[in-house]
């Protein structure tokens, strides 16, 4: 999945820690 240019997904906190601390939740 793409999560540079957009955020990743709820389901995906997993991997947002990389793209986004914020949305780790």
């Amino acid at each position: 999945t793409r999560a540079r240019p957009s955020p990743p997904p709820v389901g995906s906190a997993r991997t947002s820690r990389k793209t986004n601390p914020i949305r780790r939740f």
